[in-house]
């Protein structure tokens, strides 16, 4: 038996009480209730601890300044904390925290003489020289990694493991190869592990003290525990596995204390879910949506990642370029189309043809907006391609059917017969542009309508109106989803015809709309 546990029995009780598991415990009232006397007769071992944390600092502090260069993932998250630092907007896979660590590391360690031109572009780049402070970079994921090994002696001890078995659990990941190398490095692994170590560690001492809840100790391990939930997912999503985890066990610990109907009322109860509710959702919650808002509030410049985000969000960062446009669309108007569903981009054209189906001229979507992403708005009629015979504003309106003609190679976008190459089935229709010689094809011709109008107005509103473009020939809706072209056309995303067209993938917004009989519109400078 273990000591500890023996222990136990040569405490005083006091009058009342009673001895339970490592605590003593004293009714409290008719409801049951335990308060404590003693907390766990034989806590983890401060100088055991001591010992640990000391070899593992050793261990991964010892020359971390080698090697002296960018070693494989810190060409990531190093160039991360370059952005951070410069304020330059950017998108990532992972949550924003182990990344804004990073950059606090770098401001910190530079001393004011961070060296913002430094990327850590490329594998082998040598530090010297560069005014980078990558060792104290690295010193954070060292001291991290460091912090585990006594973690894991603490919770093997809050779990019931004797003395030895617990030191043997935290040499083995003293010593363990791959830990310690990634924690030498500017790498994520290391905080997620120690906020995953430090939940556990929290989790398996508020599961000691279920005799004594309501208490200050169980209120702190429930708390600390949510908080580092939080914290872990806030640097990886594979943090999700831990809330599974925390999950399922905070379900099963409910319903044991739902079927114990002699100490615990429903009142009692009730309270139980509140506060697990409160400190295992809500709080974990609260400190990933923190995070997030740190991430944008250090991103307030255009960058990288700007391209990605609604053009709402774009306007109102540094730097940003509002494009110079009209909130009213009307026929003449020379308009990009960006599309709504995915992270694709812009309708786009270029003067290379399908090598399969209509074998015309391909139509994509392409992230960035340029010269052959504009496209003009004629009426379904017009022989002229310029808007020469357009002398009159005239306001585009919900239900108007128009032709869109890519001003670059002045062809008309029509949706063909043949089937798309990638999305290749029955419901899709191949998206391309078509010469001017047949510019009186009715597959031309595209109804526009408008998912979002104004109350009392339906006309097309640049930036705000969010539309669709139902080919009156084919029955289907300009469409696109997360699906790449072969190298022939440049992997850029496919544009097809749906005929399912009330998927969200077949909603566009106009964001830039030029028109030179638009001068008394209101500009979207002015609303932006």
């Amino acid at each position: 038996m273990d000591k500890s546990i023996a222990n136990v029995s040569s405490l005083p009780v006091p009058r009342g009480a009673t001895a339970v598991g490592h605590h003593t415990l004293l009714k409290k009232d008719s409801d049951s209730m335990f308060i404590p006397t003693y907390r766990l007769s034989k806590p983890p071992n401060k100088q055991i601890i001591m010992i640990l944390s000391i070899l593992a600092l050793v261990i991964r502090l010892f020359r971390l300044s080698n090697p002296a260069e960018v070693v494989f993932d810190e060409v990531h998250f190093g160039g991360f904390a370059t952005k951070y630092i410069n304020g330059r907007f950017f998108m990532d896979v992972h949550p924003p925290l182990g990344k804004l660590i990073f950059a606090g590391a770098g401001m910190i360690g530079g001393m004011g003489s961070y060296n913002r031109s430094f990327t850590f572009e490329k594998i082998g780049t040598p530090y010297y020289g560069q005014h980078v402070p990558y060792v104290f970079m690295r010193l954070f994921p060292a001291v991290f990694g460091a912090m585990l090994v006594p973690i894991s002696y603490t919770t093997c001890r809050n779990l019931g493991m004797s003395n030895i078995s617990a030191v043997m659990a935290a040499v083995c990941l003293l010593f363990e190869n791959g830990f310690v190398t990634q924690s030498r490095l500017i790498l994520l692994d290391s905080s997620l592990l120690l906020f995953l170590g430090l939940t556990v560690m929290f989790l398996a001492e508020f599961w000691a003290q279920q005799d004594i809840p309501f208490t200050p100790p169980w209120w702190r391990s429930l708390f600390l525990a949510g908080l580092n939930l939080g914290l872990t997912c806030s640097v990886k999503w594979v943090g999700l596995f831990l809330v599974a985890t925390v999950g399922l066990a905070t379900i099963q610990n409910l319903w044991l204390l739902l079927g114990d109907t002699r100490r615990v009322s429903a009142h009692t109860f009730a309270r139980h879910f509140a506060a697990r509710a409160a400190c295992l959702i809500v709080l974990p919650l609260s400190v990933y949506t923190i995070c997030f808002a740190m991430h944008f509030w250090f991103l307030p410049n255009r960058g990288s990642g700007s391209s990605y985000m609604s053009p709402e969000f774009q306007a109102g960062q540094r730097g940003a370029n509002v494009p110079e446009a009209f909130v009213d669309v009307a026929y003449g108007s020379i308009i990009t189309l960006r599309h709504q569903a995915t992270a694709g981009g812009y309708l786009h054209s270029h003067p290379y043809n399908y090598p399969t189906g209509s074998k015309q001229q391909q139509v994509t979507l392409y992230p960035y907006d340029d010269k052959n992403g504009k496209f003009l708005i004629q009426k379904k009629m017009s022989w002229d391609l310029r808007t020469d015979n357009i002398t009159q504003f005239e306001l585009l309106r919900n239900g108007d059917v128009v032709r869109l003609i890519h001003v670059e190679t002045g062809k008309h976008i029509h949706a063909t017969t043949n089937r798309p190459p990638v999305t290749d089935n029955e419901f899709h229709f191949e998206v391309s542009a078509h010469p001017t010689e047949v510019s009186r094809d009715s597959t031309d011709n595209w109804r526009v309508v408008v998912i979002n109008p104004l109350p009392g107005d339906d006309t097309v509103k640049a930036m705000h109106s969010m539309v669709k473009f139902e080919s009156i020939m084919r029955r289907c809706t300009l469409f696109s989803q997360r699906k790449k072209l072969p190298d022939w056309g440049f992997q850029q995303q496919e544009v097809t015809c749906a005929k399912n067209g009330e998927r969200p993938e077949t909603i566009w917004r106009i964001e830039s709309n030029m028109n030179p009989l638009s001068k008394k519109s209101l500009r979207l400078q002015d609303v932006c």
